[in-house]
């Protein structure tokens, strides 16, 4: 399983430093905006979708069907995907934080529950994404799982959209503390339910 670990890895550093690139503007927006926590989402949300970005150059250079012949079971090859999503996404998430910490305290507005607040919300943008669309990509096949990847996407984007207006009108009617626990709860819950879906749905299909 570590081969394939740094397999991604590799595959990670050739076709993903566009995402480098993306966090970095993102986060240099962050640091000159009143409302930085919105633009922190975003990273978070495509670091979780990296993992799909994975399978389907795998299914465009047959590496899914040349896998077949190496000593992998399929339990392996999606746990894979799920290990890759879960670190790039809290390393994401760790990043953003850090930055919303140090522009906290150069602006003199730290505040802890603020921050677990923002913590929570983070992990969640950085795993349900992944969680929800992984299975449909290992029952359906990359190409039919792109329907579902469109979707989740447009509703992720008018989630966060929500989201961030919420986090500027502090006289919201629902604190966004609630939806923070909500979210992270939901995230805690559902990941290990949707790895344990994917590796069923991976071992039924035929490659």
């Amino acid at each position: 399983m570590k081969g394939l670990l740094l397999k991604d890895w590799y595959c990670i550093k050739n076709y993903f430093r566009a995402f480098l690139i993306f966090d970095i503007i993102f986060l240099i927006v962050s640091c000159f905006s009143e409302g930085m926590s919105f633009y922190l989402f975003y990273p978070c949300v495509f670091s979780s979708l990296i993992s799909m970005s994975l399978l389907s150059y795998e299914e465009q250079e047959k590496w899914n069907v040349y896998v077949q012949t190496l000593p992998y079971s399929k339990a392996q090859l999606v746990s894979t995907k799920y290990i890759i999503s879960l670190l790039i996404g809290l390393s994401t998430v760790f990043v953003c934080t850090f930055v919303q910490l140090l522009m906290s305290i150069y602006r003199q507005t730290f505040d802890i529950s603020t921050m677990i607040n923002l913590i929570t919300t983070l992990v969640s943008c950085s795993t349900i994404p992944a969680a929800v669309l992984l299975p449909f990509i290992y029952k359906f096949g990359v190409t039919k799982g792109r329907i579902a990847y469109y979707i989740i996407i447009a509703l992720l984007c008018a989630i966060l959209g929500v989201v961030g207006k919420i986090d500027q009108w502090s006289a919201a009617l629902i604190p966004v503390s609630n939806i923070d626990t909500v979210l992270f709860v939901l995230s805690v819950i559902v990941f290990p339910l949707s790895w344990l879906l994917s590796v069923k749905f991976y071992q039924k299909r035929d490659i």
